[in-house]
């Protein structure tokens, strides 16, 4: 899942997307990956789209956090988080 919200199929970072071509909601490479993994029985039944919007919400609100506060413990978070969804996720 990091390497899906971290990678894009659209084009490399900085460069625009091809000409008439728009890129999909932020959330949906995640949950692309999040409803192949339920098919293929990884991951119990769920909406991935709501499952997806939250964790990049999640994400954005654990990294403000740790740019507004230097002490916060930002990979100590993002392990929770994970963490989090993981057991909210598997079978």
């Amino acid at each position: 899942m990091i390497e899906v919200l971290t990678t894009s199929e659209f084009g490399q970072p900085g460069q625009p997307p091809e000409p008439g071509s728009s890129p999909p909601p932020r959330w949906a490479p995640l949950a692309e990956v999040m409803a192949r993994a339920q098919t293929d029985g990884d991951l119990r039944s769920f909406d991935p789209r709501t499952y997806a919007i939250a964790l990049g919400g999640a994400l954005d609100g654990i990294f403000a956090e740790s740019l507004s506060d230097p002490g916060y413990d930002l990979n100590r978070a993002v392990d929770d988080l994970l963490d989090l969804f993981h057991r909210a996720t598997v079978p």
